[in-house]
């Protein structure tokens, strides 16, 4: 078919994924989140798409996070235990079926977008 699908992981309250919200090449410019986005928590998890949930979306993905605990947050056991708590219900989960997701998409979303 030719589209490109993207799926992001990261941990909630990770800070990495956040900086630098700007470009630091020539021309300085905003940076822009891309594809489906899982983030994991505790013992779940929450997918979004930057084309739906607005403001509370762009607040999620923001650097105002704990700064002070970035090598527990962006740690890779950390990741690896919580993919594990949510290994059922990820399993069960394919990409294309999130990208045909209008509720995940948001109603602007078209085909032709990817």
């Amino acid at each position: 078919m030719g589209l490109i699908r993207y799926l992001r992981v990261t941990n909630d309250n990770d800070t990495v994924p956040t900086i630098p919200p700007f470009s630091l090449g020539f021309r300085r410019r905003l940076m822009k989140h891309v594809g489906i986005h899982l983030r994991l928590t505790g013992k779940s998890f929450s997918v979004r798409h930057p084309n739906s949930n607005g403001m509370l979306n762009a607040l999620s993905n923001s650097f105002i996070k704990p700064v002070w605990s970035v090598l527990k947050y962006h740690a890779p056991s950390l990741h690896e235990e919580r993919m594990e708590y949510s290994r059922e219900k990820l399993s069960d989960m394919h990409l294309n079926d999130l990208y045909d997701d209008e509720k995940l998409m948001g109603k602007g979303f078209t085909r032709d977008e990817l």
